[in-house]
């Protein structure tokens, strides 16, 4: 068990005659209209939250229903919901650690966590630097960390944390690079049942293998810390952008 730490259609026969092929249409419609008639109408499917149509409008109420804030401009402008997804998996890349990839969230879940619930780091390769989480408005008395030594705990405590109502974030770094497909299928599930904002730190060298993440971001670090969209439900990938942080701001001690 992982442990917890706090910081406070009919077919043909096979010789058909022609008059066989000839049936008249109307002799056949019905029959095949009661076999389908369980189908699930268009309106329907198109009322699900989970289908996109490149006719709908990204109006600021929709937006908000499907997203927050980053808290920054430049990298809201590229995102299909002007924002980090709700209910969701973000997996974010990077080439190396300590490059801003906690500083680029920090905002967003202060702002989440106001209007309640608990942060939960899952595996952090780091120990978190307090006063800068302190100084972004993090309650650090609802912050929590689990440790685990195995796979099966971690996988079992991301799924217990994300599906949890009372959790309003969710920051997790897998024990290995590769995930099983199935596996990056049950996070995305579990994303969501509770949490809101849930993110996934994993190794660039992963950025070819297939993802269910809703949003899957590049970091890498120059003088600015250098973003690209590899892939975004309902939107465009490809897009780009860079944002300048001070180095108090990372949340992370080396």
């Amino acid at each position: 068990m992982p442990s917890l730490l706090s910081l406070s259609t009919p077919f043909l026969p096979e010789n058909p005659s022609l008059e066989e092929t000839c049936t008249p249409l109307k002799n056949t419609a019905p029959s095949i209209l009661k076999t389908h008639s369980n189908l699930v109408s268009l309106d329907n499917l198109l009322k699900r939250s989970d289908i996109w149509q490149a006719s709908q409008q990204n109006t600021q109420q929709t937006a908000q229903q499907h997203a927050i804030s980053t808290g920054y401009a430049k990298l809201d402008a590229i995102l299909h919901y002007r924002g980090w997804p709700l209910n969701a998996l973000t997996e974010i890349l990077v080439a190396q650690q300590h490059i801003g990839e906690i500083a680029l969230i920090l905002p967003s879940i202060a702002k989440k966590m106001k209007s309640g619930g608990a942060l939960y780091l899952i595996e952090p390769p780091f120990n978190p630097y307090a006063p800068a989480w302190l100084n972004a408005g993090i309650d650090i008395n609802q912050m929590f960390i689990i440790k685990s030594c195995q796979e099966q705990d971690w996988l079992w405590a991301s799924e217990q944390v994300m599906g949890n109502k009372g959790v309003a974030c969710c920051l997790f770094w897998p024990p290995k690079d590769h995930l099983s497909n199935k596996i990056l299928k049950r996070l995305q599930l579990a994303s969501k049942q509770g949490s809101p904002l849930n993110f996934i730190f994993r190794q660039s060298s992963v950025t070819n293998q297939s993802s269910p993440a809703s949003l899957r971001l590049m970091l890498r670090a120059s003088s600015k810390l250098e973003i690209e969209v590899i892939k975004q439900q309902g939107g465009w990938s490809g897009q780009c952008t860079s944002i300048h942080f001070s180095k108090n701001k990372y949340g992370d001690e080396k």
